[in-house]
């Protein structure tokens, strides 16, 4: 992304780069959604180096971010950027016997000696308001209270996530690597 995206001019657009209320910039903008996909496709991160900066931006949180997770089963690169010249989607997650790329247009899974792409012709993050996600979400949280299915595992992807993104600051205001231990 070029910059950051306003929020809801109804409610407060300036809220991702608000550290007060969003607790950070790229990395809890967009950064915990890349940390539980990467926890679940290699289990949960051992260690997390982070290098943050204001690249382009005199935004108030970072603008710029580059995570390296290493799990037992393999490691996670994520570069996060609100400086760049263009809106782009790119993930890299290695395993042990397995890869997995995600690219703006593809996602491509390589598993020697195979390789399966998948086209995404609209883009990941084209129209990434998520409004389109809210109206199934409620009705399935509204299902779960109704069906009191009180299940934990969506809790603990959160924290999960939310540990992780603690993590990748505390590794850059520190410039060290952090140990997780996270089950």
């Amino acid at each position: 992304r070029d910059k950051a995206n306003q929020g809801n001019s109804a409610w407060n657009p300036t809220w991702r780069t608000n550290p007060l209320e969003s607790g950070g910039g790229i990395i809890f903008d967009h950064g915990v959604h890349l940390f539980y996909l990467a926890v679940s496709l290699l289990g949960p991160p051992k260690k997390i180096t982070t290098q943050i900066c204001n690249f382009k931006h005199s935004y108030p949180v970072e603008d710029t971010a580059i995570i390296i997770i290493e799990h037992l089963k393999g490691i996670t690169e994520i570069s996060l950027s609100w400086a760049a010249q263009r809106r782009q989607v790119e993930l890299l997650v290695l395993g042990k016997e397995a890869e997995v790329f995600v690219e703006e247009n593809s996602v491509t899974f390589f598993q020697p000696p195979s390789a399966h792409k998948i086209a995404i012709p609209v883009g990941i993050s084209s129209g990434s308001t998520h409004q389109s996600w809210y109206p199934p979400l409620l009705n399935n949280f509204i299902n779960k209270i109704i069906n009191r299915d009180y299940g934990s595992e969506k809790l603990q992807e959160a924290l999960t996530a939310t540990r992780c993104a603690l993590a990748a600051y505390r590794s850059a205001k520190e410039q060290r690597s952090i140990s997780l231990e996270i089950q």
